[in-house]
């Protein structure tokens, strides 16, 4: 892979926000879980790492806001769809 040097030198050697790595990896982590073990209180810490890293990002500057985004908008999915779940599971029980 060749590097763009069209870009500001200082974006080239600008190293990736750990956080937006960790939350992308909590991310993944809580995919699996989910597909295997149904469980999707993982989501909780890749949401929390998202923010962490966006938060980072905006200060200090550096790189790794789409990591970042990509978690948050995989752990908020997965949020949300664990709490619909919940709900219809809940309602079917008093229904039935």
């Amino acid at each position: 892979m060749v590097a763009d040097l069209s870009q500001e030198p200082s974006q080239l050697t600008t190293a990736v926000n750990k956080w937006s790595v960790a939350s992308l990896v909590l991310a993944a982590v809580c995919l699996v879980a989910l597909v295997f073990t149904g469980v999707s209180l993982v989501a909780v810490f890749a949401v929390g790492a998202g923010h962490i890293a966006l938060g980072q990002i905006r200060e200090r500057g550096g790189r790794g806001s789409v990591l970042a985004r990509a978690a948050l908008s995989i752990g908020y999915a997965i949020g949300s769809l664990s709490v619909l779940v919940t709900l219809l599971d809940l309602v079917r029980r008093t229904l039935a």
